[in-house]
């Protein structure tokens, strides 16, 4: 019998990470078995309906050898960076020792390949797998659980601070080859640190990447994390991946989400503040042009009292773009004295351009302050007509104002060569040349 996962993949006849693991291989099995129950989703799934699988659905992936690992100059450039950051590369899946960076790494903190942690502390790998994944069906969840084949682990010990962000960084390139990294982050009581997760492909790849990653955040633990994906303009990949979170007391997590170039992305995002006093902040942008399809589904669950959330997400579309937010905030029964915040500002720069946005808040219980709104809009023209009187052409003047729109955003990026990258990115994206002369 043909299976979903048949159908799907070319599964690839080399030994998988860790399988000499009895656990591990118990977790993937179930993993392989749950995708072939849930199958690709479709748009009769609440959750996918405005993301249609269906041109997705009919091709059939493989994985990439370690033969297959691109064009070296091309990979070179991908994987350097200006980052003053510890470093792990994966090109493929496949972790690249000859790119990576981890010297001055304090000996209190882990950070390596997912394969060379279940080496030597397979103890705290397998207390962490899995262990924040939601409970309800989500089939590439379950298909990372089944096929993963490396990624960043990262464990840092009681009130450990870095003094540099980690830096991970995933390359795709290729054709139809099939991606799916799988990163565990736990910072322990007092633990600090920043982590930056790249996801880049290679000119005319069409592979598909599959990421999934763990935080797991303890009592006043505080973690920054910033997801960048990015490609260049002829670029058909696609990225379907899923950040989970869970929080203990008084821990912090701020989330940074930017999405420019790919085909298809899909971006999961799911925190739950499990700890009174915890707090969370989730920030988006997105940057859509083509016929490019960017959807970020967000959860924020409160589950006990005394706990705040501030979610503010940005896009901005032009051509036939589609944009997709589906923001959901989840207020449990005990949870009182809730403070969240959730909005979502969209920016239409074409006629042809979409967006679909559904802000929704789930709340059951009494004592609270929570508040969502959504706007879908085009470029004011009493302000482009104002730049124009102060002698700004038009053209300038759009770009200017757009600018503008993703800057509050693009502000929020505490990582200094980071933040300045993306600024970069997003004008280059507006085509004009002399368009930071107006920052200068």
């Amino acid at each position: 019998m043909t299976t979903h996962l048949d159908k799907f993949i070319a599964v690839s006849p080399k030994e998988m990470v860790g399988a000499r693991f009895a656990w591990l291989d118990d977790a993937r099995e179930a993993g392989k078995a749950r995708f072939n129950a849930l199958g690709i989703p479709t748009v009769k799934n609440e959750d996918w309906k405005y993301t249609n699988l269906r041109a997705l659905a009919s091709k059939q992936f493989s994985a990439a050898s370690h033969d297959d690992q691109g064009d070296a100059a091309e990979m070179a450039t991908l994987s350097s960076s200006k980052l003053d950051a510890y470093r792990l590369v994966f090109v493929n899946g496949i972790f690249q020792v000859d790119k990576t960076g981890l010297a001055g790494l304090p000996s209190t903190a882990i950070v390596c390949p997912v394969s060379e942690a279940l080496e030597q502390h397979s103890e705290k790998v397998q207390m962490h797998f899995a262990a924040t994944l939601p409970d309800e069906p989500n089939a590439f969840a379950s298909l990372n659980n089944g096929l993963f084949e490396d990624g960043a682990f990262i464990h840092l010990g009681q009130d450990v601070q870095l003094g540099k962000p980690i830096e991970l960084v995933f390359i795709s390139s290729g054709e139809q080859t099939l991606n799916m990294p799988r990163n565990l982050i736990s910072l322990q009581q007092g633990a600090q640190a920043s982590v930056v997760e790249r996801y880049l492909c290679a000119a005319d790849s069409s592979a598909l990447c599959n990421a999934a990653t763990e935080v797991d955040l303890q009592q006043g633990a505080q973690c920054d994390y910033y997801l960048v994906q990015a490609a260049t303009e002829a670029n058909k990949a696609s990225h379907i991946g899923g950040t989970w979170v869970r929080q203990a007391a008084d821990s912090r997590f701020s989330a940074r989400t930017i999405t420019m170039g790919m085909q298809l992305v899909r971006n999961e995002l799911k925190v739950t503040l499990a700890g009174e006093q915890a707090h969370t902040d989730c920030i988006g942008f997105f940057m859509g042009d083509g016929r490019e399809h960017i959807d970020n589904h967000t959860t924020i669950r409160h589950s006990v009292p005394n706990c705040t959330s501030r979610e503010v997400y940005k896009g901005i579309l032009d051509g036939r773009a589609r944009g997709v937010f589906h923001g959901r905030v989840m207020v449990d029964e005990d949870a009182q004295q809730t403070f969240a915040e959730q909005e979502n500002a969209n920016l239409l720069l074409s006629r042809d351009a979409e967006v679909d946005t559904k802000p929704q808040l789930e709340i059951y219980a009494d004592d609270v302050k929570c508040s969502h709104g959504a706007t879908v809009g085009e470029l004011d023209p009493k302000q482009i007509f104002y730049l124009q009187s102060r002698g700004i052409d038009k053209v300038s003047a759009r770009a200017l104002l757009t600018y503008g729109f993703a800057a509050e955003v693009l502000d929020e990026i505490d990582i200094p060569e980071l933040k300045a990258q993306l600024q970069q990115r997003v004008v280059n994206t507006m085509d004009m040349d002399d368009l930071d002369n107006f920052f200068s």
